[in-house]
């Protein structure tokens, strides 16, 4: 058995008005020898978003009033940071646009709740990292990513947590998450223009 890595590349864009609220979303999906390639794209018009993906017919879903971010790939965080403000905790609501190619069970398909998640973004302590490439030392500010209503979850357990992100300044630098196998431990996503060979965690104040 032959063991590789395989290499995907993706291109993604998305739209936003003044108030950072979605208009349109773009995500390009390039697989080696064209395995795996697919297209999806989102056209928003107030509370109405028409997706297309591949050759699957277009088809409508409602999208939250408020305003809300739309996840595709691990970029889509690098608006997240410019929707913070302030030291308290921020809820918002995340609508999942990477995936829509997938199936989807025809009594949800007009359902948003099969598509939105809550989230809630929690500041945490700054922590200190150093770029691998020049050695050079920074302080950074850290958020972390609640998936889910924390109102309903369970007191005892610190709920279930998505990626730490990195920022600076509302800019976003990067992020920690957790593999879905614990075996593989953390991984890290990061700016290859500030960061060409990725940075490390020194500490937290």
């Amino acid at each position: 058995m032959l063991a590789s890595d395989v290499k995907f590349e993706y291109t993604q864009e998305t739209r936003l008005n003044a108030d950072l609220r979605p208009l349109s979303f773009a995500l390009d999906f390039h697989g080696p020898l064209g395995l795996g390639n697919r297209s999806t794209k989102v056209q928003i018009e107030g509370e109405q978003a028409l997706i297309s993906s591949g050759s699957d017919k277009p088809r409508e879903i409602q999208v939250p009033k408020e305003r809300f971010l739309l996840l595709g790939m691990f970029s889509s965080y690098v608006l997240a940071t410019k929707m913070v403000t302030g030291s308290d905790p921020m809820r918002l609501t995340a609508f999942i646009a990477a995936g829509f190619e997938g199936p989807q069970d025809q009594a949800q398909e007009d359902n948003t709740s099969a598509l939105t998640v809550p989230l809630e973004f929690v500041k945490l302590a700054p922590v200190r990292i150093r770029d691998k490439a020049t050695g050079k030392e920074r302080e950074v500010e850290q958020y972390l990513l609640r998936l889910g209503d924390p109102d309903q979850m369970d007191p005892r357990s610190d709920g279930s947590q998505g990626p730490q992100i990195l920022a600076s300044n509302g800019e976003f630098l990067g992020l920690i998450g957790t593999s879905e196998d614990a075996s593989r431990g953390d991984f890290r996503v990061y700016r290859m223009d500030l960061f060409p060979q990725g940075f490390e965690i020194l500490s937290a104040k």
